[in-house]
């Protein structure tokens, strides 16, 4: 079980809980498909194994299947306007109009990020590590 968490801001604030993930979960996909620093903590709570994936790798897999950036951005998508709170409002007509807007602007950050690199990614294709948390 991994934690998803806000950190407290401000004296006497509390961390916010954002998401618990199990199994065949992952996080810290915006970082790794925008370039943009993270916004959550994760803390493992049980014994967990972590697959990371740096970037040159992503760059060859997106390279061999370009529509996965689309998937990926719409999963971002969601989450991201979970986190900000538009969930709540999921059931009005806004919420899919926002989803889409969010995924499509994904896309062409993940596309722009990706393209900054794209002869760096063939020199490191298949270097995935892996972490255990015991």
């Amino acid at each position: 079980l991994v934690r998803v968490f806000l950190p407290p801001e401000g004296n006497g604030a509390r961390e916010l809980e954002l998401a618990k993930l199990g199994a065949g979960s992952y996080f810290g996909e915006m970082s790794l498909l925008t370039g943009e620093m993270r916004s959550a903590s994760i803390s493992a709570h049980t014994r967990t194994r972590i697959l990371e994936i740096p970037k040159s790798s992503m760059a060859t897999i997106l390279s061999c299947r370009p529509e996965l950036a689309e998937e990926l951005a719409s999963n971002m998508a969601a989450r991201k306007l979970a986190t900000e709170g538009v969930a709540s409002d999921r059931d009005g007509n806004g919420f899919a109009d926002r989803l889409a807007r969010t995924t499509r602007d994904l896309v062409q950050r993940i596309q722009s990020f990706f393209r900054e690199d794209t002869k760096t990614h063939e020199e490191s294709r298949n270097r995935v590590s892996v972490s255990n948390r015991d």
